[in-house]
């Protein structure tokens, strides 16, 4: 069964590694993202059995042999990417909007991510939201929530928005 590493990712957060390995497997190819610790033992490795990767506590030490032989030849050619498990600003980038950074993510997390999009049309949002800029309060209440992401760039300190009122006056 083909087994390679075709990507590396280097987190921005932790400094961990991480790699892609994919292999072909029932006429098909696969691929999952791993801790480099994972590859890096034979007792650890045997765990990737359980995705279907062809490997058994005999073979296992000769695969982990194969796979560190294989990044240190091919250091130069294997993609890498950077990546972050946490949202926000990076440098210039600010994720997850930046598609040079991966998002390092699994579990719950995962889930959240995938409901951070980038979709719509930005002409049709801003005419949309244009109208309600005219509202004082709605305005500064938009200028507060957009603020957000602008704070460590800025180098600002996070602050509280608090919206009083009695009840049924729109705060909702």
């Amino acid at each position: 069964i083909p087994l390679l590493v075709t990507k590396i990712f280097a987190n921005l957060t932790d400094g961990m590694e991480k790699v892609e390995l994919t292999f072909f497997k029932h006429n098909v190819w696969k691929s999952i993202i791993v801790m480099r610790s994972d590859i890096a033992s034979k007792s650890q490795i045997v765990k990737l059995a359980d995705i279907g990767l062809e490997v058994t506590s005999t073979t296992a030490k000769l695969v982990v042999d194969y796979l560190q032989h294989l990044i240190a030849n091919n250091r130069d050619i294997i993609p890498s990417k950077q990546c972050s498990n946490h949202l926000g600003w990076h440098g210039d980038s600010f994720l997850p909007c930046d598609s040079d950074i991966a998002v390092d993510s699994e579990g719950d997390a995962q889930s959240l991510l995938e409901a951070v999009t980038i979709s719509g049309n930005y002409e049709v949002w801003f005419n949309h939201v244009k109208r309600w800029r005219e509202n004082t309060q709605l305005r500064i209440m938009m200028a507060a929530s957009f603020a957000a992401i602008l704070l460590k760039k800025l180098n600002l300190l996070s602050f509280i928005f608090h919206v009083w009122g009695g009840s049924e006056t729109g705060k909702t």
